[in-house]
């Protein structure tokens, strides 16, 4: 009689199969979702990257429009929609829109905080605050009086006198041509004013004590030179040719043309209003001790110069292949400066 033996071998059930293939299966879907969970946690970890520096990048423009800008005038917003988009932007603890132009003050300081987001609508915000520079000469605004004829008891004349001490109202057109042939000094204080009616009335420096009011065109010929001590009115064309020199203390309103020729000088020690164009030669210069207020366009040609001392208005065009140069605010505040000039 035969027994059986009963053997254990090695082999797999179909039960532990099955099991071992759901925790193979469980495997791979955590394997995945933590590999999806990295990647998009990486994609944006890199868009707060990218958000971070687009946001740098508009902030540096915008710093650099601050330390380049005076007075008041608009703070650029130059943005990419696909890149990133301005949330909330308050400017010294008020809220601005970006729909239209942001007007600021440069000259004062500027507290910011700015919210920008991306098209996931992930956000960035960064504070900061920018003062004047301390190297940036900053000329306050303050109310400035326009000279009037009225203020004065004019004294009328045809032909400006070498010296006088009287307000004179030119009423003729002059050339102030110099005299060769002139030894004597011009400005001897015992000169008779009755000369200045003379036509033939000729000097190498004329110079006005009072003010000076001119109704017709002055020429201002080479080399010569007119001194006003008090205010200048004219209300027709000054052209001060080449070598000239036209100096007034007061304040002058100009409502003609005026044109400097190749070295001619125009120096106002306070203020100066133009109402018609003003063209401003090569190797000729205007100075301002104060402020400018210009109406009509204002031409400065190669090599020609313009300095203002105090605060200067554009109110029209301005062409500048020369060299513009204002202390204070300059408005439109867009205009080319050059801050690096010597004001001596």
């Amino acid at each position: 009689m035969f027994t059986h033996k009963l053997y254990n071998e090695q082999g797999v059930t179909l039960v532990e199969l099955l099991a071992a293939l759901a925790l193979l299966s469980l495997l791979i879907v955590l394997s995945t979702g933590l590999i999806v969970s990295i990647g998009n946690n990486q994609q944006a970890a890199n868009n707060d990257i990218t958000l971070q520096q687009n946001t740098n990048v508009l902030i540096s423009e915008m710093r650099k429009a601050y330390y380049n800008g005076s007075g008041e005038g608009e703070l650029p917003f130059r943005t990419d929609t696909e890149k990133l988009r301005i949330k909330e932007l308050k400017i010294n603890g008020n809220t601005r829109s970006v729909d239209s132009p942001v007007e600021v003050d440069f000259d004062h300081p500027l507290h910011m905080k700015l919210t920008t987001a991306s098209s996931d609508d992930q956000t960035v915000t960064v504070e900061t605050t920018w003062r004047p520079s301390e190297g940036r000469d900053i000329v306050l605004k303050k109310p400035v009086t326009k000279p009037d004829t009225g203020n004065y008891d004019w004294v009328e004349k045809d032909v400006l006198p070498c010296y006088s001490t009287e307000n004179i109202k030119l009423m003729e057109e002059f050339e102030a041509e110099g005299d060769d042939d002139e030894d004597e000094d011009d400005d001897d204080e015992d000169d008779d004013d009755d000369d200045e009616d003379d036509e033939e009335n000729h000097c190498n420096r004329y110079d006005i004590q009072g003010a000076l009011w001119l109704t017709e065109e002055l020429e201002v010929e080479e080399e010569s030179a007119v001194h006003v001590k008090k205010d200048l009115f004219a209300d027709d064309e000054i052209e001060i040719d080449e070598g000239g020199v036209l100096s007034v203390e007061g304040s002058a309103v100009l409502q003609g043309e005026i044109g400097l020729d190749e070295d001619s000088l125009l120096k106002i020690t306070e203020s100066l209003w133009l109402t018609e164009e003003l063209e401003i030669e090569e190797e000729s210069t205007v100075h301002v001790k104060k402020d400018l207020f210009a109406d009509d366009e204002v031409e400065i040609d190669e090599d020609g110069e313009l300095y203002i001392e105090g605060n200067a208005e554009f109110r029209d065009e301005i062409d500048i292949e020369g060299k513009l140069c204002v202390k204070g605010s300059i408005s439109p505040s867009s205009i080319k400066n050059d801050r690096h000039c010597s004001f001596d």
